[in-house]
């Protein structure tokens, strides 16, 4: 019953399932939507704790669970310097694998998981700590391994029309500030709700163990047997619904290894509509979209960004503290572009950007800001839509609504 409709909800809304992040981008959105990511986080709320969390189902309903029949994975990768960042070659070998799974709902429809943390290098093993079980739905936290997963209010918002500029209403101009304030805008994703996976870790573990605070971050839903296929993926939010947009592309891509994507037979065809996406946004604050030579990003810098979107995967800084405010340097590409204008000097300076993806943040204003703005502009972005109050503590999301569009009727 939930994935008829959720199909029908998608025929529906179809500017929702364009325009949201991962929502709704893989095939396995209709199949098996429990095992469709939809948002990915990982950021440092206060001194040596580490927040990974990953949304899945867009449009999750009060009897919605997990499947039993995948892992649920979070993978941290070590970069050995900041050179290494922007050359998108994190350590393929040594790694932290968070890895949850389900069990299959009770008479009750109750479920219960359990996640746990390894330490991977050159292929052996090493348990960090002891497997943590929970009942789906408590979301009280438990020591320095905190997990929990269930249903929660989706943190995102979106409005595609002023994200993408076709909404007459959101007009940007080439040096001044968006000002969207009173035109009525909306939030596309109002009353959604996911299933939600937050773990909290021990940030000095996972850094020592790894000989880096310098981190990439990817999530992965792999088959639960022996060849661990993986059904869908997720690293950095808006590669595929915001740049590539082509169904046929974006499928095979969210089924690739990660860390392997650069050597895929379909690797021209994804940089391609990355490309053709940049540059659809870039041009939104120009009064000729045609005239190439106003596009903000180009010669290397375009390299750059075309070979650090394409590593699809977050970038943080774990020493610092991930600010829970609108200061432009706290989140999302903001270490990959402070080390892009940091031009042939890039890795020699020590970084300030804290990087990473909070809950908090209003993701789609700092992906279409550093996008429409190219790397040198300081002008403000945005999609139109505040970015709603969100709990600051475990499990840094909130409460599921009961009122939800849709989830409440299946």
């Amino acid at each position: 019953m939930q994935k008829f409709l959720l199909l029908g909800w998608t025929l529906l809304v179809p500017t929702m399932s364009v325009f949201a992040t991962d929502h709704l981008d893989s095939p396995r959105s209709t199949l098996d939507p429990s095992a469709d990511v939809a948002d990915l986080f990982i950021f440092v709320p206060e001194q040596n704790k580490l927040v990974i969390a990953m949304d899945l189902f867009t449009g999750a309903g009060l009897n919605t669970r997990f499947s039993d029949a995948v892992k649920y994975q979070f993978r941290i990768h070590p970069f050995a310097s900041e050179k290494e960042i922007l050359s998108a070659s994190p350590d393929k070998d040594t790694f932290v694998l968070v890895e949850c799974t389900f069990s299959l709902p009770n008479e009750k429809n109750q479920q219960s998981g359990s996640c746990g943390q390894t330490l991977v290098t050159n292929g052996n093993k090493q348990e960090l700590t002891k497997k943590a079980t929970f009942q789906v739905g408590d979301f009280s936290p438990k020591g320095q391994f905190s997990t929990a997963a269930g249903l929660r209010e989706d943190p995102f918002v979106l409005n595609g029309g002023c994200a993408f500029g076709f909404d007459p209403r959101c007009k940007r101009e080439p040096n001044k500030d968006d000002s969207f304030e009173g035109l009525g805008i909306k939030n596309a994703l109002n009353k959604i709700n996911t299933l939600s996976i937050v773990v909290e870790l021990n940030r000095d573990q996972i850094t020592n163990k790894l000989g880096s605070n310098l981190l990439a971050f990817f999530g992965e839903i792999r088959t639960n047997n022996v060849a661990e296929k993986i059904i869908d993926r997720m690293g950095r939010p808006e590669v595929t619904n915001f740049l590539m947009r082509d169904d046929s592309t974006k499928y095979p891509y969210n089924q690739e290894s990660t860390l392997a994507i650069k050597q895929s037979p379909f690797v021209t065809n994804y940089l391609q509509k990355i490309t053709e996406g940049i540059f659809i946004l870039d041009t939104r604050d120009q009064a000729d979209p045609s005239d190439k030579t106003q596009f903000d990003w180009q010669g290397e810098d375009l390299t750059k960004l075309q070979t650090l979107l394409l590593a699809d995967y977050l970038v943080i800084d774990a020493s610092q503290m991930s600010e829970f405010s609108k200061r432009p340097k706290a989140g999302y590409f903001s270490i990959e572009l402070e080390l892009i204008n940091q031009g042939a000097s890039a890795g020699t300076k020590k970084i300030v950007a804290a990087g990473g993806r909070s809950t908090q943040e209003d993701e789609i204003d700092s992906h279409i800001t550093f996008l429409i703005n190219g790397p040198k502009k300081q002008v403000a972005r945005q999609d139109g839509v505040p970015k709603a109050d969100i709990a600051k503590s475990f499990p840094y999301t909130n409460a599921a609504k009961k009122d939800s569009f849709l989830g409440a009727k299946q």
